[in-house]
């Protein structure tokens, strides 16, 4: 997964408990970012990313569809792109399955999910086509995770909190996965802290999301500002890289 798509997905998450959820409900709704990286004096524009979520009526469920692009420094598009489609149960924000499609200098490579929490895990066979010239991977997987999250529904659990009810440094857990392995994910508030938008300061929740591979010390960090309203968007997500830091900043 390109650092653009993993920072949008990995940018956020939490653990739905009844007993901290407010009455936030999942939107139909299209938020677009801007994502840029910053190391030393380099600070430069380095791609977009856009999330649509759409209720299924009368299902109980809902897709979510992500989209990120690379762009030069010149602010001319790349040839590689990802897509993310989910589809998750409202209430307990299930995964039921993920979709993923990357491109990238002609080259397609397509990988299908299945979650069943109760059933075994394991990836079906890699099969390559290639029509007109293009090779397409595809593999298609099922995974068995229990309680456990995927990546595009840590954006929702992540939102559910009502973190006027805690005091900073609250910290949540809760089990993540891409499909081949499980990861700890914890969730600390840090308190009340504006976003700086640019053009202007919003009131933001401000969280730390530290990801750790089990039986490893090896972890990855990112900072979340989440809007203080009843939408609780996500403002601006800011991860670290090997070299420098990437940050997304929503622009609608």
């Amino acid at each position: 997964m390109k650092p653009v798509t993993r920072i949008i997905a990995f940018a956020l998450a939490l653990l739905a408990l009844p007993s901290i959820a407010k009455a936030w409900t999942v939107p139909d709704e299209t938020l677009n970012y801007s994502v840029r990286f910053k190391w030393g004096f380099i600070d430069a524009n380095v791609g977009i990313a856009t999330l649509t979520t759409y209720n299924i009526p009368g299902e109980n469920r809902f897709t979510a569809t992500l989209t990120g692009k690379s762009i030069d420094l010149f602010g001319h598009y790349y040839a590689a792109s990802d897509t993310i489609t989910g589809s998750i149960m409202s209430g307990p924000l299930q995964p039921v399955n993920t979709e993923t499609l990357g491109e990238e200098r002609g080259q397609f490579a397509i990988e299908t999910i299945t979650y069943n929490s109760a059933g075994p895990s394991k990836d079906g066979p890699v099969i390559e086509h290639i029509p007109d010239g293009k090779v397409i991977r595809s593999r298609v997987s099922n995974y068995g995770s229990g309680l456990t999250i995927d990546l595009l529904s840590v954006f929702y659990y992540m939102r559910q909190i009502n973190y006027a009810n805690y005091t900073p440094g609250q910290t949540f857990r809760i089990n993540l996965t891409n499909g081949t392995q499980v990861e700890n994910l914890n969730i600390t508030y840090v308190g009340k802290d504006p976003a700086n938008m640019g053009s202007t300061v919003e009131d933001a929740f401000h969280i730390t999301l530290t990801f750790t591979a089990q039986n490893s010390s090896a972890c990855d960090s990112m900072d979340v500002w989440i809007s203080t309203d009843d939408a609780r968007q996500p403002l601006i997500i800011n991860g670290s890289m090997s070299v420098g830091r990437m940050e997304c900043r929503l622009i609608n």
